[in-house]
């Protein structure tokens, strides 16, 4: 969609600096592969909008060398798990599981060598769980891969919850997991001057 503005903008003789800080501070549309936080160099990302496979192995794409720590599961109405299964062998690391259809994400992915499978029974406790096995550069991905009906009203009340366990969460993080690690520089920044987000390789396939 970026790109497509991009275009738009020079078909019309706009000059880059024209649309650079539009482009530099939009921070993302909520529980679309929406970036919350980096704390450590590790970096939470809310793609609870991810209800179905597709989006799930569109969201892992955007992170190129990239050791991911995935949260999924939910309800799966019968999806094939084959696209899901050869997607995370590329660069999730360990893949935590809630919800009604956990035990069948994990009857298919646990003879996948070097994957560690964590089994939650909520979301806090996914996003404890995170954290506890979290190191820095590392990627904790909310992307569940299906529908919510099982746990909650929508995706974007399964959403909210991540957001608002990593915020409680954060401070059990920063005192108990890497206490070896240096603050580097500001980790809040006004509204006025938000964070921006790091980069992804490349967009998320539209859902």
């Amino acid at each position: 969609n970026m790109m497509a503005g991009v275009a738009a903008f020079r078909c019309l003789g706009c000059n880059f600096d024209d649309y650079h800080y539009a482009l530099s501070s939009f921070k993302g549309i909520p529980h679309r592969l929406e970036w919350i936080k980096n704390i450590h160099g590790i970096n939470y990302f809310n793609d609870s909008k991810a209800t179905n496979v597709a989006s799930t192995v569109a969201a892992l794409n955007s992170f190129n060398n990239k050791d991911i720590i995935l949260i999924a599961g939910g309800d799966l109405k019968k999806q094939s798990l084959k696209p899901f299964i050869r997607t995370i062998k590329n660069n999730v690391k360990i893949l935590i599981l809630i919800g009604k259809d956990a035990n069948i994400f994990k009857e298919n992915t646990e003879r996948l060598s070097n994957l560690k499978i964590e089994m939650c029974q909520s979301m806090n406790d996914a996003v404890i769980t995170a954290n506890n096995l979290a190191q820095k550069d590392d990627i904790v991905l909310l992307s569940p891969a299906c529908a919510s009906f099982d746990m909650y009203s929508n995706y974007i009340e399964r959403g909210t919850p991540c957001t608002q366990h990593k915020t409680r969460t954060w401070s059990f993080a920063q005192s108990q997991q890497w206490p070896s690690i240096p603050r580097t520089g500001r980790t809040w920044r006004s509204r006025r001057h938000p964070r921006s987000a790091p980069p992804l390789v490349a967009p998320a396939a539209a859902r």
